[in-house]
């Protein structure tokens, strides 16, 4: 199964107070859900911290190391939570 080869994608979100949180995020197809893993930065900090983080300001997904590139749509979902990918070069 190819999913299984490559492993699934991990977000890598630092908040505006430094604290940084790398998951790992499923998707049934095996690409990056921006929705799913700022929701589930967002739930580990606040169970790490206890509270709300008050900016979440940048971002990127990994796989095995290799930083993914995300689609105009993931880039539109960010905004719409008030980030910025870090840029891939």
């Amino acid at each position: 199964m190819k999913q299984q080869q490559q492993g699934s994608p991990s977000i890598v979100v630092e908040f505006a107070d430094g604290q940084t949180f790398k998951l790992t995020v499923w998707s049934a197809t095996g690409e990056p859900d921006v929705c799913r893993g700022l929701a589930l930065a967002g739930h580990a900090y606040r169970s790490r911290m206890g509270h709300s983080p008050e900016v979440e300001f940048r971002f990127h997904f990994e796989r095995n190391g290799e930083l993914l590139e995300l689609s105009a749509a993931d880039m539109a979902k960010a905004k719409e939570y008030g980030l910025r990918p870090i840029s891939q070069h």
